[in-house]
C-alpha cells in the first residue's frame, strides 16, 4: 500500500433497510466506506435499491451467527434496528429487540474494536414538564410506554459497555419524518387522509429530519468524545400543528383539533380489537395516546453546533413523507 493511501473504512449498520438506517447506508457509501448492511431475512429492502453496500441477513437478537458474518476488525457499528412499537402486545418482543439486540451489538462492537453509534430517542429520557436538556433527568425506564421504557434499558447495556471498555456514543433524536418513513409518523399522514381521526393529542414534540441524524451519526464516529451523549432537535410543534400542516398539503380544509385523552383511548381500544382480525398493528394505541398527550420538545443545540446541523422546516419533512407515500403507493 502507497504511503499516501488511506485503507477504505468498514461500518456495519443495523437497520439497514429501514427509515434512518438506509439514510445512514447511502450516505457513509458517499462518503467512502465499505458499508455492511444489516438486515432480517424477511425485510423489504427497496430502501436499498441501487445502494452499494454488502447486505448481510441476519438478526440483532443472533449475536453469533451475525458475528460469524462480520470481518475481525470494524471501524463503526451504527445501531439504528428498534423495535418502534407502540402496541403493548408487541411488548415482550420489544423489549427483546431493543435491550437485549443491543447488549449484543455492544459486544460485537467491543470485540471488533469500533465504535458504536446508537441511535436511541428523546423520548427515552421520559416526559417532562419542559424541554429536555442533556442534564434533564433520564425516567424513561419509568415509564408505562413499553416503547420508551426499552429505549432507556437499551441505554444502560451501552452504560455498562462503556464501563468495560466499549468506545460508544448516543444520540437521542426528536420524534424523526420524512420519505422512507413505513412506521413511525406516515401513520398520522395516512389517518388525516383517510379522515380517520376524532381529533389528536394535546401534546407536542421536537421533529427532525432523518437526514439530520444520519448527518450527526456519521459525524460522530469521528467527531465526539467516547461516552458523550447529544439530544438532536429540530422544530418544536404541537400534534395539532403537525396535524394542520399535513391537512393543508393533502389540501383540506378542515382540521383536526386537540381531543381528551379520553375519547382516544377509546378509539385507540377499537383499534387494538380489530387489529388481529385485519392482520396488522392498530395506527392508534393507548400506548400511542400516553405517549403523545404529554410534551417530548428537547434542546438539540450542542448536537447543531458539534455536528454542523441545519434545522429542516417542518413543512420540508412533511412534504417529503407525503411525497415518498404518494410514489410508493402508500396514498
Amino acid at each position: 500500500m502507497s504511503a499516501d493511501r488511506i485503507p477504505q473504512r468498514t461500518a456495519l449498520v443495523t437497520g439497514a433497510n429501514g427509515f434512518l438506517g438506509s439514510e445512514v447506508v447511502r450516505r457513509l457509501v458517499d462518503e467512502g466506506w465499505n458499508v455492511l448492511a444489516l438486515h432480517r431475512p424477511d425485510s423489504d429492502l427497496i430502501a436499498l435499491e441501487g445502494v452499494d453496500a454488502t447486505l448481510i441477513t441476519s438478526d440483532v437478537l443472533d449475536s453469533p451467527g451475525l458475528a460469524d458474518q462480520l470481518p475481525n476488525r470494524l471501524d463503526a457499528v451504527v445501531h439504528c434496528a428498534s423495535s418502534t412499537s407502540l402496541w403493548r402486545r408487541m411488548g415482550p418482543e420489544q423489549l427483546r429487540t431493543n435491550v437485549r439486540g443491543t447488549r449484543g451489538l455492544a459486544r460485537i462492537a467491543q470485540a471488533r474494536g469500533a465504535r458504536m453509534i446508537h441511535i436511541s430517542c428523546a423520548a427515552a429520557y421520559g416526559q417532562h414538564s419542559g424541554v429536555i436538556a442533556p442534564e434533564t433527568p433520564r425516567t424513561g425506564r419509568n415509564s408505562p410506554v413499553t416503547f420508551v421504557r426499552s429505549k432507556a434499558m437499551a441505554e444502560v447495556e451501552i452504560e455498562r459497555g462503556l464501563r468495560s471498555g466499549l468506545d460508544a456514543v448516543v444520540l437521542n433524536p426528536g420524534f424523526m419524518m420524512g420519505a422512507r418513513d413505513r412506521k413511525g409518523w406516515s401513520r398520522l399522514v395516512r389517518l388525516v387522509a383517510q379522515r380517520r381521526l376524532p381529533g389528536v393529542p394535546p401534546g407536542g414534540a421536537t421533529f427532525c429530519s432523518a437526514r439530520s441524524v444520519a448527518l450527526a451519526a456519521i459525524r460522530a464516529i469521528g467527531h465526539a468524545s467516547r461516552g458523550a451523549r447529544y439530544l438532536i432537535g429540530g422544530v418544536n410543534v404541537s400534534y395539532a400543528g403537525l396535524a394542520r400542516e399535513i391537512g393543508t398539503q393533502l389540501g383540506h380544509r378542515r382540521f383536526l383539533r386537540p381531543v381528551r385523552p379520553a375519547v382516544l383511548n377509546a378509539y385507540a381500544r377499537m383499534e387494538e380489537a380489530m387489529a388481529p382480525l385485519l392482520g396488522r398493528e392498530p395506527d392508534v394505541t393507548r400506548e400511542a395516546v400516553t405517549l403523545l398527550s404529554g410534551n417530548t420538545y428537547c434542546d438539540g443545540r450542542a448536537a447543531q453546533d458539534a455536528f454542523q446541523l441545519e434545522t429542516v422546516p417542518l413543512e420540508t419533512m412533511v412534504a417529503d413523507c407525503i411525497e415518498w407515500m404518494r410514489n410508493s403507493g402508500q396514498l
